[in-house]
Formats: structure tokens, C-alpha cells, sequence
């Protein structure tokens, strides 16, 4: 009873913690290292824990399953052995593990009765479970007396549902997992004194459920009642991968040329000038991953003053990508650099004479112009005013120049003439001056 309410406490407490933390990404017990006996791993159940009208009949947890000391990785104390060492009613009784809950209900090996099953209402018989790994690996060495026997471990992220694992149940119904993965292989050695350990890695394949709950077995063969006596799996280090693999990483708009997700650079693009490499910000990339669940994306600049590249100013940045897990992390590493130094800026200054007389436009506007840019210059009269030509003797107007150096254009304007015409009425009156041309406002 303490541990029951130990159990329900620590439940509680983890509700309130963080997403990030709280989310369980790999499975309890994952590496074999915790026994509540010499034949029972936690976390994991197997014949003794079995339900069924004929659960009564299969072996006992100390004849089929054992914890040995030692760990194809070197990096624990134990690892689990499951072997077929018993036969009921004349048939070989698999060797069988599973996260779940067997249930031997049918005296057929195939029925459908017999499997393994998550049961949601027993925390001993179901583990909670919403991550999306993408594939999983461990180590086995399995040993069959026939070549051609297959051992099985299945992986199931299934909805909430007490999800069945046999072939009329749930394991081949889409809508009931998330994703699963079937894991089939041939003995890796044929003594049956002595191990062979192999790393195995299996993708997952994706269903269409929500993500409640894991389910796992382990089996000495993937056919029910198949098989031989004293076939059997050593396994260790079962591992959920996530993916943080990128598949495409592009430079303003167009995909870098060469890109392979295990080759992280240094990939190299350019641009035209070396002030263009100054202006680069995590915007000018987008990359595309493997999966959709990656946790981060994130792009910076890692080589900075002085860094250069077959002799021209670069810039190098690194593209970190952060798995669903948050553990797992991808970098991948792009040089740009500068294909030319920045050409040379000029200034173009404008007048008018006289002043007042009218405006000068420049377009593109700005007055500082890269060298060999094209200006044009427009001259407009105010009231009063005619454009007569340009400081330099040039009468078109609009004008074009191509910039080769720092120069000013002074628009010159004459006054526009006027007549004034006087006389005297009638002309024996008298005499009236001030008649003749004048220029506009004086």
C-alpha cells in the first residue's frame, strides 16, 4: 500500500511539470538494468503475469526468462535472455516478453486469443507514451537451431485503446497506431553455447492514431507455436530514435547544389559583393527536414571578421537542428562568400543658375551611385523661366550620364522676354517712355 500511494505522488507531481521534461521519449527499463528478480525485468511482463483460461499451462517466468550479467556495449551490467524451453500440449510455447499483458486463451498457438496486449486500466500492464520516434535500434543475438526461423520485436505507439498485438486483433489496423515498427530477422549465430551480438536499427512505419501508449514484444518467433526448444533472444539497449536530419537547405530561394543529410559540410554559396555578406540574417536560409516534429531550426553565423574563404571575405554559418527528444541534434555548416569587392561610389551633385530659376531631378534618386550606374537628370523651368542647357554645353534635356567619377551638373535657365509696348493718346498730348524688351521679374 506505501508504494501504491508512493506511486500515485509522484504521478501527481509530474503533472506539473514541465512539457520538455515531464514527456517520456524512450521506454522504462529500456536497457534492462532494473530486476525485481533473476527473471523478472521491471517495466516488462511476461508468463507469470499472463491472463487467459490457459495461462495456467505456460511456463513459469524462471524457465523462459533470465537476466545475465554483461552488455554487448559495454555500457551496463545486464542484459535480458528470452528462450522457447518449454512445449504445452505439444506445441512450443514461444519465448514471449512484452510491455503489456499476455493472455493465453485459445489451445490453437495462432488464435487469436492468444497475444500480447496493452491494458490501459493497469499501469503494470500499459506504459504512457505520446513522443513519435522514427526508428529504433538495439542489440540482439539470436540463436535458432533452424536457419531460417525469424525472431520478432514489435513496436507499437498506439492510440487509447487496449491495442492487441496479433494479426486479427490491432497490429495491421492503421487507425489504431500511431506509428509501428515489425522488426524481423535470422539467427545471428548457429552455437547455441555462445552469443553474437548484432545492432539492428528498423525505421517506423506511420499509422494514423493519436499517441497515448507504447506496447513492446519480444519473441523468439514470428509465427505462434514455430520454431525449436531452446531457441532464444538476448536483447539490451533498445533505443527510440528521432530524427533531426535535414533534407534540403537552401540560399536566397534556390537549393544548394550537392546537399546529402550525412555530409555536413562545409557547403558554399556566394554573393556578389562583400557588402552583401553583411546583411545576411537567418532569413536568406531555409532548410527542409526529414520529419515535421523537429523541435528547432536556427542559423548562425559562426565565422565572422578576418574569415575568408579561397581568399575572399566569407562568412560561415551553422544550421542546428534539435530533434522532437530535444536530445538529438543535427549541424550542418555553409560558407558564402564574396565574388567581388564592392565597386566605387561617386557622388553626383546638381545646381541651377540663376537661382530659383527651376530644379533638377535625379533618378534613381540618392545622389551616391556605384560606378558605371546609369543617371538621369531632368531639368524643370520655374514660372518665368526657360532651360537653356547644362554647365557643360549640353542641351538635351532629360539627360542620361554613366557615373565614372564624382561631377556636378549645373541646369542654366534664362528669363523668359517680354514687349512693352507705350504711346501717347491722342499723340499731340505728349510722350510716353519705357517701352522695350524686358526680362521676366525685372
Amino acid at each position: 500500500m506505501k508504494k501504491y500511494f508512493t506511486l500515485l505522488l509522484i504521478i501527481s507531481l509530474a503533472l506539473f511539470l514541465p512539457t520538455t521534461k515531464a514527456q517520456q521519449y524512450q521506454l522504462l527499463n529500456n536497457n534492462f538494468e532494473s530486476w525485481s528478480s533473476a527473471n523478472k525485468p521491471n517495466n516488462w511482463n511476461s508468463y507469470d503475469e499472463a491472463s487467459g483460461g490457459f495461462s495456467s499451462f505456460l511456463p513459469d517466468n524462471d524457465e523462459n526468462i533470465f537476466r545475465r550479467s554483461g552488455s554487448p556495449s559495454g555500457s551496463g551490467s545486464y542484459f535480458l535472455t528470452v528462450a522457447a524451453n518449454k512445449k504445452v500440449f505439444g506445441v512450443l510455447a514461444n519465448g514471449n516478453i512484452t510491455t503489456g499483458r499476455m493472455n493465453a486463451g485459445s489451445m490453437s498457438a495462432s488464435g487469436s486469443s492468444n497475444n500480447n496486449q496493452t491494458i490501459r486500466s493497469s499501469s503494470q500492464f500499459s506504459q504512457a507514451f505520446t513522443a513519435t520516434p522514427d526508428s529504433v535500434s538495439f542489440w540482439v543475438s539470436f540463436y535458432a537451431a533452424s536457419g531460417s526461423s525469424n525472431a520478432s520485436v514489435r513496436f507499437y505507439i498506439h492510440g487509447n485503446s487496449d491495442f492487441i498485438d496479433h494479426p486479427e486483433g490491432d497490429m495491421n489496423t492503421a487507425t489504431k497506431y500511431n506509428r509501428r515498427a515489425i522488426c524481423e530477422f535470422t539467427r545471428t549465430t548457429s552455437s547455441s553455447s555462445s552469443r553474437t551480438w548484432v545492432k539492428k536499427k528498423f525505421p517506423f512505419e506511420a499509422g494514423s492514431s493519436t499517441s497515448n501508449y507504447v506496447l513492446v514484444t519480444i519473441t523468439t518467433n514470428n509465427t505462434a507455436g514455430s520454431g525449436s526448444l531452446h531457441d532464444s533472444i538476448s536483447i539490451d539497449d533498445i533505443e527510440f530514435i528521432y530524427s533531426a536530419w535535414a533534407t534540403g537547405i537552401s540560399f536566397n530561394g534556390t537549393a544548394i547544389p550537392g546537399f546529402s543529410k550525412t555530409n555536413f559540410g562545409d557547403y558554399v554559396t556566394t554573393v556578389e559583393y562583400v557588402s552583401d555578406l553583411y546583411t545576411l540574417s537567418p532569413s536568406n536560409f531555409s532548410i527542409t527536414t526529414e520529419v515535421n516534429d523537429v523541435r528547432e531550426k536556427t542559423v548562425t553565423f559562426v565565422e565572422e571578421s578576418g574569415f575568408t574563404y579561397n581568399g575572399r571575405p566569407a562568412r560561415r554559418a551553422k544550421i542546428h537542428i534539435v530533434a522532437e527528444d530535444y536530445v538529438t541534434t543535427k549541424d550542418y555548416y555553409v560558407i558564402v562568400y564574396a565574388l567581388n569587392d564592392d565597386p566605387m561610389s561617386y557622388n553626383i551633385t546638381t545646381s541651377v543658375t540663376p537661382v530659383g530659376a527651376g530644379t533638377v531631378v535625379l533618378d534613381p534618386a540618392g545622389g551616391t551611385y556605384v560606378e558605371n550606374t546609369s543617371v538621369t537628370l531632368t531639368a524643370t523651368a520655374n514660372t518665368g523661366y526657360n532651360f537653356s542647357q547644362w554647365s557643360d554645353g549640353v542641351t538635351a534635356n532629360p539627360r542620361t550620364v554613366t557615373v565614372t567619377e564624382d561631377a556636378t551638373y549645373t541646369a542654366q535657365f534664362t528669363p523668359q522676354q517680354f514687349t512693352i509696348t507705350v504711346s501717347a493718346n491722342p499723340a499731340e498730348g505728349g510722350s510716353v517712355e519705357g517701352g522695350g524688351t524686358y526680362d521676366y521679374n525685372s
